[in-house]
């Protein structure tokens, strides 16, 4: 399957190394249906938001990268201090 298994596991792995560069914890853990949750922790967020600091997730599904992410995930509540 194109994207899939090992070719999807070599492309994660360069991406992951380029992520690594700025984010030095991110990592990912694969899951049995070949999506990767993708955990950068000590993401810095722009002015603008009520909190400084959060840890991004994403979802990179099986045929990443022909497929993208489709949203991203937080694990604090952010908002902006506009509302």
């Amino acid at each position: 399957m194109a994207g899939g298994g090992e070719e999807m596991n070599h492309i994660v792995k360069k991406q992951m190394a380029m992520l690594r560069s700025l984010w030095p914890q991110a990592h990912y853990e694969e899951s049995s249906s070949g999506a990767c949750l993708v955990i950068v922790p000590g993401f810095l967020l722009p002015k603008g938001y009520r909190e400084t600091i959060t840890t991004l997730l994403f979802i990179a599904p099986p045929a990443f990268p022909w497929s993208c992410p489709e949203s991203f995930f937080t694990d604090t509540e952010v908002k902006l201090f506009s509302g």
